[in-house]
């Protein structure tokens, strides 16, 4: 009777276990469901996800492109892009080169131009929207440029040296504007006849060195070279370079007379990656009404009868040589050791650095750091 008893309460348990196995079979087919359906829209949010930040780079990328080429743009069409202001402010510009300009991959950009200050014509605030190629995204970049020379801080004396100067000969270092002709970051030896000259005289000679000659200047030694050249320039070597009208490059002794002599109102790079650049001929760089700026990165020789109107500046860690009959009229800077002998000259000429300053084929925009924005 026990034994029948549990066997029907057995039979009953059945039923309720089935019914339970059920109700666990469909909530797992529905979290299943689920855990798909998540899984489905999450892969497709992924790919919008994807797509978006490719649309959005790609006009990123326009963008850039664009801003890229309307600083150069500018730089090349200025008259008529700054033509016929109102009220001291340039007016919309618009042509195929500038709006809705197509890139290789569809994308486009379009370029604005404006001056941010009323009357004021050389900081121009340029901005460039990039647009997807299926027009889904827009980003925005701006870049403000300044217009001016290339020589930002023209020097107040005719001859600075980051490293060492030994003058002799007959050779004179000339300043009759001020009091000081020579500035070193390193020590200064003068030989023979040579001598630094003032308007009232001789100043400094072998024997006896005068005010106007300042030696081991604790500012200039501890300069790097990118700041020594940016004292002068403002910017890096490389955005000078990328501006300079004539540029030369050669690994060995390279006589440049040919290639420089009568040049005039120009700036002219030698990059001298080994050998030493020379000038020695009869030779004359630029003019007093049109000067020159001349770098040159490496080894320099200036020996024969060279005459040379503007500011030379010399790069690197060699030693620059001039010899014989050489003049420069306007100063000079080098970031190396200097020798000099012969019956050179440097003289100081404020109108001949004005005069390069003042030159519009001397001056470019160049970026306005701490200006650009993407939004």
């Amino acid at each position: 009777m026990i034994n029948l008893f549990l066997k029907e309460k057995s039979l009953q348990s059945y039923p309720q276990r089935g019914a339970a196995t059920l109700v666990m079979t469909v909530i797992l087919l529905v979290l299943n469901t689920l855990l798909i359906i998540f899984a489905a829209n999450f892969g497709v949010m992924q790919e919008k996800t994807i797509a978006n930040q490719l649309k959005n780079s790609q006009a990123m990328a326009a963008a850039d492109a664009g801003l890229e080429f309307g600083i150069n743009y500018l730089k090349q069409n200025a008259s008529t892009i700054l033509a016929n202001p109102v009220n001291g402010y340039i007016q919309s510009f618009s042509n195929s080169s500038t709006s809705n300009v197509s890139l290789a991959n569809n994308s486009k950009y379009t370029i604005v131009y404006a001056n941010p200050i009323a009357n004021n014509y050389n900081l121009i605030h340029i901005t460039s929207t990039g647009v997807s190629d299926d027009g889904t995204a827009t980003r925005v970049v701006s870049q403000s440029v300044q217009f001016g020379s290339m020589l930002v801080n023209a020097p107040d004396n005719p001859l600075i040296t980051k490293g060492t100067l030994s003058l002799g000969g007959s050779s004179k270092i000339i300043n009759m504007e001020s009091n000081s002709t020579i500035i070193s970051g390193s020590t200064i030896e003068i030989n023979g006849s040579a001598e630094t000259v003032l308007s009232s005289g001789t100043s400094s000679t072998s024997s006896v060195k005068g005010s106007d000659v300042q030696e081991n200047v604790s500012s200039i030694q501890s300069m790097s070279q990118n700041d020594f050249f940016a004292t002068y320039f403002g910017v890096s070597s490389n955005t000078i370079q990328s501006n300079i009208a004539h540029y030369y490059t050669n690994n060995v002794n390279t006589n440049y007379n040919n290639l420089l002599n009568g040049l005039t109102g120009t700036s002219i790079w030698i990059e001298q990656t080994a050998g030493t650049a020379e000038l020695n001929g009869t030779t004359t760089v630029g003019s007093a009404d049109n000067p020159v700026i001349l770098i040159v990165n490496g080894d320099l020789k200036l020996t024969g009868s060279v005459t040379i109107y503007g500011f030379v500046y010399v790069m690197g860690t060699t030693t620059t040589d001039i010899l014989g009959n050489v003049t420069i009229n306007g100063s000079m800077a080098t970031a190396d050791n200097l020798e000099i002998s012969g019956s050179t000259e440097i003289v100081y000429s404020s109108s001949v650095l004005q005069n390069l300053q003042n030159q519009l084929s001397l001056s470019y925009y160049a970026k306005v750091p701490g200006t650009w924005k993407d939004f």
